[in-house]
């Protein structure tokens, strides 16, 4: 478990003036250490001291993840890296727009990688993998110096070395069993494969160790699914298992050849260097040698990328002293020009170099991806803050209401919580006869307004605490509240597998809730009269008691009179229960046309940049929303009426919206001049006033405005 508290409270304090993050996906839909720990890093550092931020990869994530769906040979396992495909480029993108540099392990992975993302990231790197750390004792060699006499065994052997359960390891001795073995066993009929590591086994953990059967329905052993599954010894097949160092050694020193038919590959294969530093005969693939820089010439190692080249190579190297020789002197040579050049750490000064480079720079210089929202949405925000209504009564308020702005998250805290936001201000407001804007704004001015639910804050906490100082004292005597609901890190990052695009919310979240209350008071306000913050939680059975109890508090600090206080924290856990009994998300309806003259959802903020979700808070309190051209998000209370909006198929809808990719069913964001349409899932508002609701569209007054 990451102590997240305790990192913020150390990055609060400017202990760090560079961090290098690792980012890999091993525990995958888990999320990554890089998006467990940036948005912490980079929201409590201090103003001035944001340390340098380098996100360490092992891999081309999206790379690795497209050549697998190629490779596998069943429908399940092309499924499963095919998911992988849609999954991880945005969260690459996402980290990545984060990071001052993104570095990796190889040139190889670099390329690819900037061939994706290179629009995304400030600045590449490359840090080569220390090979100290996978030097072997002398004395585990027992005397014997590389390029010395070939192995003296009875039977020739050729070996290979990797982790079975690594899909690139166990599917390239499948295709060198299926398609080579067979050969070479004609050529050399007392040659054996020794193979080194954990076999391949998807059985259930409680069945590993256990034989595996040749008819076997699921993966196991490294002859599976091959002709010499269950007859592994006799055809010349000797899986070892997991070896100590010194058993490694005295085994690379009886073979006269290493293979690694490996043929798609990212990253580093550390299988080689063992083979290197014993000057062990390499027969390789050209993806296994480029990123320990093994040129192609055949002077280091022997090429081979498809059958007959493996067989070819590997006969010149079993029938020719004098090419094995030369091989294995060339290997160890090679060895020690690579450690030459770890133990010059020219990697890691040149990355020293551009953090300081990047530390010397103005920190305003180095900005941070926003949160996806309509467009605009920020800058609307401060023209709108100071247009709210001058004098209004309330039946809540004893005195002149607040304005209250109510700043959430939307995309990090996830479309329960956010939504739940929605339903409760629109339970307010109609009781409080308050005028009540949702959403981010549209293409008119939100005008003579009384709370404003921003569904995704966009504004860094100096500006926004800018922006309230100069709307407060236009609004002045009425003042303004600020309600700030941060998400809950946790719940977002579990998330980020199916909502990619969301960490840059998480880290307007974390940052907004670490810094408003210094930034209100730098720019004059007082933070503990104006703000008033919370963690929006995700949604629990028996937790609407505890969200009443938070609700209440919050009425209490806007001023809101002990009857009606009470009322709505009764209504805010009603509100909560059901959301947590019934589905939140926006219920797709299906794909229809529309027209400019005859609107089938007529109101609405109508701007772009919309997703399913922001779109919903938009339309709160109306049943039906629709998303057209990309995300301009319309509202209404019909859809589908008349000629002109008959319904298509849905693969006329355009794309799913941003950052909605990993969502079931598809969220479709509208093609041109043809609707998305959803319907609101969670139902009616939880009116608690009698009083109709007049005039229509996103901030609408509920109820009967008294006199101002």
């Amino acid at each position: 478990m990451v102590d997240l508290e305790g990192l913020a409270t150390l990055a609060s304090q400017g202990w760090f003036d560079a961090v290098l993050c690792s980012f890999w996906f091993w525990r995958d839909p888990a999320p990554s250490a890089a998006e467990l720990l940036l948005p912490t890093l980079l929201a409590h550092a201090p103003a001035g001291r944001r340390p340098f931020i380098g996100v360490l990869s092992d891999d081309a994530h999206s790379a690795k993840a497209a050549m697998m769906a190629e490779w596998e040979p069943t429908d399940e396992r092309r499924a499963f890296w095919r998911e992988k495909m849609r999954s991880l480029p945005p969260r690459q993108a996402a980290v990545y727009s984060l990071a001052d540099a993104v570095v990796h392990i190889s040139d190889a992975d670099s390329r690819l990688e900037r061939a994706t993302f290179n629009g995304t990231a400030r600045a590449w790197a490359v840090v080569r993998m220390s090979l100290r750390s996978f030097t072997r004792d002398d004395a585990a060699a027992g005397g014997r110096a590389a390029g010395g006499a070939q192995p003296a065994v009875a039977a020739p052997y050729a070996g290979f070395v990797g982790n079975g359960i690594t899909p690139t390891n166990h599917l390239a001795i499948a295709w060198f069993l299926d398609k080579v073995w067979p050969l070479l066993r004609r050529r050399f009929p007392a040659l054996r494969l020794r193979l080194v590591g954990l076999p391949p086994d998807d059985r259930p953990k409680r069945k590993h160790g256990q034989p595996c059967k040749p008819d076997a329905p699921t993966r196991c052993g490294w002859a599976w699914g091959t002709q010499y599954a269950g007859r592994e010894a006799e055809s010349g097949i000797d899986a070892l298992g997991f070896v100590s160092d010194t058993q490694l050694v005295a085994e690379l020193l009886s073979w006269r050849a290493m293979v690694v038919p490996i043929l798609r590959s990212t990253g580093v294969n550390t299988k080689l260097l063992p083979a290197l530093q014993w000057g062990v005969p390499i027969v390789l693939t050209t993806v296994a040698a480029n990123p320990l820089a093994i040129p192609p010439d055949g002077s280091v190692a022997l090429l081979a990328d498809d059958e007959a080249s493996f067989v070819t190579q590997l006969a010149r190297v079993l029938d020719e002293p004098a090419l094995w020789l030369s091989l294995s002197s060339a290997s160890s040579t090679h060895w020690h020009t690579l450690l030459a050049a770890d133990r010059d750490a020219s990697d890691v000064r040149e990355l020293m170099r551009l953090a300081c480079a990047v530390r010397a720079a103005p920190e305003e210089a180095r900005t941070l991806a926003l949160p996806h929202a309509p467009r605009g949405a920020g800058h609307k925000l401060l023209s709108d803050l100071p247009l709210a209504r001058p004098h209004p009564r309330s039946r809540c308020f004893s005195a002149s209401a607040p304005a209250v702005l109510v700043a959430v998250h939307g995309a990090s805290a996830g479309e329960g919580p956010a939504l739940w936001v929605h339903e409760l201000w629109e339970a307010i407001c109609r009781h409080c006869e308050l005028r009540c804007f949702h959403g981010s704004g549209g293409r008119r001015p939100r005008l003579r307004w009384d709370v404003i639910i921003e569904h995704e804050l966009t504004l860094e906490p100096a500006r926004l605490a800018h922006g309230a100082a100069a709307a407060a004292a236009v609004l002045a005597p009425r003042p303004l509240r600020i309600v700030h609901m941060a998400s809950s890190q946790w719940h977002a990052s579990l998330h980020y597998f199916e909502r990619g695009s969301s960490l840059a919310s998480t880290v307007m979240s974390e940052s907004s809730h670490a810094r408003l209350p210094a930034m209100l008071a730098a720019a004059g306000l007082p933070a503990a009269s104006v703000l008033w913050r919370s963690h929006l939680d995700p949604l629990r059975n028996g937790s609407a008691a505890a969200a009443a109890a938070g609700v209440r508090e919050m009425l209490g600090f806007l001023g809101v009179e002990e009857p009606d206080r009470e009322r709505l924290a009764s209504v805010a856990e009603d509100t909560y229960a059901r959301f947590v009994r019934h589905p939140t998300s926006p219920q797709w309806l299906g794909c229809f046309l529309d027209s400019a003259a005859d609107r089938d959802l007529p109101d609405g903020p109508r701007t772009f940049g919309h997703t399913s979700q922001s779109c919903a808070a938009a339309c709160t309190g109306y049943p039906y929303l629709g998303l057209q051209g990309g995300g301009q998000c319309f509202c209404g209370r019909t859809y589908g009426s008349g000629h002109n909006h008959s319904r298509v198929s849905e693969n006329r809808c355009g794309h799913t919206c941003p950052g909605e990719d990993g969502k079931s069913p598809p969220r479709w964001c509208g093609g041109g001049w043809r609707n998305a349409v959803y319907a609101q899932a969670r139902g009616s508002s939880a009116a608690v006033s009698s009083g109709p609701r007049t005039g229509k569209g996103p901030g609408a007054v509920y109820g009967a405005a008294r006199s101002e």
